[in-house]
């Protein structure tokens, strides 16, 4: 772990090297033939491509889900318009489910993003994010602002809890539904016109209620946790205003190949239950992105990866507000809001390897296989911090990423509680 650390200091403080910036290569009049095994993942179409991405996730308490996720990708010249997903897949406990993502990107920088799922038996999932990077009729202090709105439901009836603190045992999860009502508005100005440096102001507000779960070899949570039931009994209304600087040297947000994201952040919060719960929460991040040399195909040999985040709350506020360590998005060796406490730390690293483009007139693709490392824990005070919490995950990701706006992903972790599989669209790390 010492030597990961040291490997984090070094992405941090390395300059990075003087890579241009990616360009595509010269349109060749004729298509090259896919390899077979690529084939039964991606077709060019007459606008864009075809993706068919499996869906596979074998585990022993919510039962086997298997399915596939068609991906259409419709291209304006060499620019992505729209994205379609439409997942179907089937569940032991939720039936058949199907949903369906629009991404529409309107033009340079403004993005519009739909989706909705529901399940043959329980869940449900739908809302909108509007984002635009720069808004040139709207400014503070005679600089642009960059815009972000979201609204969401959901209702996931397979969600675990197993306790609180970096201890919790995996033979004490249970289960429960989460029913949210969420909405988030972002604003944000640089510091200095052409800035990487920016300042973001963003209030949510989100309706949570938890009942029953829908996995029946597992123990409901007021059952398993009397003490957390108590907590649980009607919808809770949670306000949130949060401040954070920004600095974001990247090329992408989303198909990065080089450059430095790091954010710090204070935020306060308000629970209005029988009484007000008052809290604050604090923490920041860093992602590092250093590229090899760049082949013929315009992309780099290699890309090496470094990312670290902390964040701790104060106050007393019931468990889906605390941090969380699991998922897709943090640790991805276990599975969503395996640990929860006051705080958490995870970091880790990642070697992004080159392994070939499908050559396209429209919209080349280029293949990647990414094995990763990674390290975290939570804590209930930075005080109380032990080593012996801190949990590894090592695995590998396969990416398709087609500059500037595309990039789907398959990832197998392993932590000390077997493996995860995750998939995703348009998340770059």
């Amino acid at each position: 772990m010492t030597c990961l650390l040291a490997s984090l200091l070094w992405l941090w403080l390395t300059p990075a090297s003087a890579v241009p910036p990616y360009a595509p290569p010269e349109k060749s009049s004729a298509e090259e033939p896919l390899p077979l095994f690529l084939r039964v993942l991606v077709n060019r179409t007459g606008s864009g491509l075809f993706l068919r991405l499996p869906i596979l996730d074998l585990d022993p308490n919510t039962g086997a889900t298997v399915g596939l996720t068609p991906v259409w990708v419709q291209t304006s010249s060499s620019t992505i318009r729209f994205i379609h997903a439409a997942p179907v897949f089937h569940n032991t406990y939720a039936g058949i489910t199907a949903g369906y993502h629009l991404i529409y990107y309107m033009r340079r920088g403004r993005t519009l993003h739909l989706h909705g799922l529901l399940s043959q038996k329980f869940d449900r999932d739908a809302g909108v994010e509007f984002d635009d990077d720069r808004i040139d009729s709207v400014s503070m202090f005679g600089r642009p602002l960059s815009f972000n709105v979201k609204f969401a439901f959901s209702k996931n009836s397979a969600l675990r809890f197993y306790g609180l603190g970096p201890a919790s045992d995996r033979g004490d999860q249970s289960n429960y539904t989460l029913d949210s009502i969420n909405y988030r508005f972002a604003l944000a100005a640089p510091v200095v016109e052409a800035s990487p440096w920016k300042v973001k102001l963003t209030h949510a507000l989100q309706a949570n209620d938890v009942s029953n779960g829908s996995v029946e070899s597992l123990p409901e949570l007021i059952d398993q946790f009397p003490e957390v039931g108590l907590q649980v009994t009607r919808r809770r209304i949670d306000a949130s205003l949060r401040g954070t600087l920004v600095y974001d040297s990247r090329d992408s947000g989303v198909t990065t190949t080089s450059g430095t994201y790091a954010e710090a952040f204070i935020a306060a919060g308000d629970m209005r239950v029988e009484r007000d719960q008052s809290y604050y929460r604090y923490g920041g991040e860093v992602r590092r992105f250093l590229p090899g040399k760049r082949g013929k195909d315009g992309e780099p040999n290699f890309i090496t990866g470094g990312y670290a985040r902390y964040e701790h709350l104060v106050g007393d506020v019931p468990f889906w507000l605390q941090p969380q360590m699991g998922g897709r998005y943090m640790h991805r060796g276990y599975g969503a809001g395996r640990f929860v406490d006051k705080g958490l730390v995870v970091f880790g690293a990642e070697e992004r390897v080159h392994v070939g483009t499908i050559p396209g007139k429209r919209m080349p693709v280029s293949v990647w296989l990414d094995p990763f490392i990674g390290y975290g824990t939570v804590f209930h005070t930075p005080g109380s911090l032990r080593l012996k919490y801190v949990r590894p995950v090592y695995g590998v990701a396969l990416r398709l990423v087609s500059r500037p706006q595309l990039v789907t992903s398959a990832e197998l972790g392993v932590g000390q509680e077997g493996p995860k599989v995750f998939l995703d669209i348009n998340y770059s790390f």
